[in-house]
């Protein structure tokens, strides 16, 4: 609580307490907490006037979305003094989100004197990792590996964190893997992965020509759906990852008159893409791309029938669905006519909630988190 505004000031039960101490402590005044709280970086303070009113917290409000947030810049831009603790809320429906899965959606570091927390009352949320690829005659598999998703906050000091009913912190999902590449013929038939829940783009396949996997949603909105051509859609691209909470994950691709091989857009993981090709006109399990993760759920595998028995066994390859938030991505699996028949490539891991990087986090609420907190 802030110092009296008028009247006498003691200088330990007044000023002593307010710096965290307690009233019988000793102080010396023209130390840096002192100093600091009185707003005199030199020369004479006096006890009453210049301690008047003052508060060894600054409280702030974020009230608009803010992407990639490095909060003791925000501060700093904002008026904060650099020693007091900070206190900041943010305000529900807010987005405080990052476009890339190396950078959190907010970073709390560099120095804080007087502490800092968080009060989120809004939406914190990582970005999630891209769809496993489909090349051609591509032996790179780490390509076809689905990306991890990012986290929603890093720490570099120590943080209270306070998550109200309602706000949600959730790292991104990881993109699906891929269906793996089709070589000896001309048609690679391999589906992709998924995008990952928090905007993670669904992995394109490259036959021809290029099939582009879906983008990743804007905040609050679903992934887009892949696109695909050939007879009952056999060269499916990857759905992209919405972000939207929790969210609903797309749908894989699967066999269809009607070119549906390619993966839906979610609002949580995005679809795999089918791109398998077999002789049954039926519907699932024959050639399915994993349907991406709801909410914090992971991202469906794959299924492809590798049997080579009658005319079921599955050409190409799926692709696995992306995953739900702070969750990983579903395998893609090849098929029958590949170099590596039945060979597997994992879904990305699950950004964190959380990264604490060796600082600690004292959290409380009743807000949903999705993703590890460590």
């Amino acid at each position: 609580m802030a110092l009296p505004a008028s009247g006498a000031i003691r200088m330990g039960a007044d000023i002593g307490v307010e710096l965290g101490n307690t009233a019988t402590s000793m102080i010396s005044i023209g130390a840096t907490a002192p100093r600091t709280l009185a707003g005199v970086p030199s020369g004479a303070i006096r006890v009453a006037a210049d301690f008047y009113g003052k508060s060894s917290s600054q409280s702030f409000t974020i009230t608009t979305n803010q992407q990639e947030l490095n909060l003791r810049t925000y501060l700093l831009a904002n008026g904060w003094n650099g020693a007091s603790q900070a206190l900041v809320t943010i305000n529900p429906s807010v987005y405080i989100w990052s476009d890339s899965i190396s950078t959190a959606a907010l970073t709390i570091t560099g120095s804080f004197p007087g502490g800092v927390q968080i009060t989120n009352n809004g939406y914190i949320i990582g970005r999630g990792g891209n769809g496993g690829l489909s090349y051609q005659q591509n032996s790179d598999t780490s390509v076809k590996i689905g990306q991890s998703g990012g986290p929603a906050i890093s720490l570099g000091v120590n943080a209270t964190i306070i998550n109200n009913s309602g706000a949600y912190i959730a790292g991104g999902g990881g993109g699906g893997g891929s269906g793996g590449y089709y070589s000896p013929f001309v048609n690679s038939w391999a589906g992709s992965g998924g995008g990952g829940a928090g905007g993670g783009t669904g992995g394109f396949t490259e036959i021809l020509s290029i099939y582009a996997g879906g983008s990743g949603g804007a905040v609050g909105a679903s992934g887009s759906n892949g696109s695909n051509t050939g007879p009952g859609g056999y060269e499916g691209a990857g759905g992209g990852g919405g972000r939207i909470l929790p969210g609903t994950g797309g749908q894989g691709g699967f066999y269809g008159a009607g070119n549906e091989g390619y993966g839906r857009g979610g609002g949580a993981g995005g679809g795999g893409g089918r791109g398998s090709w077999d002789g049954k006109s039926g519907t699932p399990p024959y050639g399915v791309g994993g349907t991406g993760g709801s909410a914090g759920n992971v991202g469906e595998n794959s299924i492809v029938d590798i049997d080579n028995v009658g005319s079921d066994f599955d050409q190409g390859g799926n692709g696995g669905g992306g995953g739900g938030w702070g969750a990983s991505g579903g395998t893609g699996t090849q098929g029958i006519l590949g170099p590596s028949p039945g060979a597997t490539w994992a879904g990305g891991s699950g950004g964190k909630a959380i990264a604490l990087n060796g600082n600690s986090a004292t959290t409380s609420g009743s807000g949903t988190t999705y993703g590890a907190i460590s």
